[in-house]
């Protein structure tokens, strides 16, 4: 075979590779857009937060020196590469608690601020003072177009009559939600402390619960509110299915049982 013959062959063969590698790289892309809302609930449902006792007790009694930010207006919007980066620093959380609500299979880890980290990973505090049990207790994060991820299934699914069980892992502090609504995103008032009586201040706040997580549009809050209803003093004294919801929102490695 002539020089002159094997040259546009030899061309052929570099033109096709590169159409099978642009074809390659569309139906990659292609898949990525179909599969984007199963991908993204994988890459969050998938990661696991592994604790000690040692290292919880540790970033409890840090929770309000520690350099967790409190800016709501800084928190950007969940994407492919903050959730990647979210995955490879898990260790950075610094957990204080887990949250569960069995009926609609949430189960999230709790930790101080609501910086992006924190809100990918967990529900965030929204003030440095917060204490569980005791007047309002806020909480924050994400949810995406996994409806099964982070407060997701809150998203979808919270209604009214549902418990909430929160635990700092000495106690458990038992919710019963008494409403679901949407407010404007400029509408702080939710998260504050609210009077047992407006007339009487000497009735002290109410002791609540209050889960906050975007709107699709992100215009809105969703709102989430609970009331206090119980408290456990030994916090593994709650039903299986709760013990699964902590334990699935934060694995506890040599954790001594009371």
């Amino acid at each position: 075979m002539s020089k002159n013959t094997e040259q546009p062959n030899k061309k052929k063969r570099i033109k096709d590779v590169f159409f099978y590698i642009f074809v390659a790289i569309l139906l990659l892309l292609s898949a990525a857009m179909i599969f984007h809302s199963q991908i993204e609930g994988w890459l969050l449902n998938s990661v696991k937060i592994e604790r000690t006792q040692k290292q919880i007790q540790t970033d409890q009694l840090k929770k309000n020196t520690s350099k967790a930010s409190y800016d709501w207006e800084a928190v950007e919007s969940a994407n492919w590469q903050s959730i990647l980066n979210a995955r490879n620093n898990t260790k950075e959380l610094n957990v204080i608690g887990a949250l569960t609500i069995p009926a609609i299979k949430m189960n999230i880890a709790v930790a101080p601020g609501v910086d992006n980290l924190t809100l990918l990973l967990a529900a965030g505090t929204m003030y440095p003072d917060q204490t569980m049990g005791k007047n309002n207790y806020p909480l924050a994060s994400h949810h995406t177009v996994s409806r099964d991820a982070l407060f997701g299934p809150l998203y979808y699914h919270a209604k009214k009559g549902q418990k909430a069980y929160l635990t700092d892992f000495n106690k458990t502090y038992v919710y019963k939600i008494t409403k679901v609504w949407f407010v404007d995103e400029h509408r702080i008032d939710v998260a504050q402390n609210h009077w047992v009586d407006e007339n009487d201040h000497s009735k002290g706040y109410k002791d609540e619960l209050t889960l906050i997580t975007c709107d699709a549009t992100g215009a809105e809050r969703l709102i989430v509110r609970a009331k206090l209803v119980e408290v456990k003093d030994n916090w593994q004294d709650v039903s299986k299915k709760v013990s699964d919801g902590y334990a699935d929102a934060v694995q506890l490695k040599d954790w001594k049982a009371e």
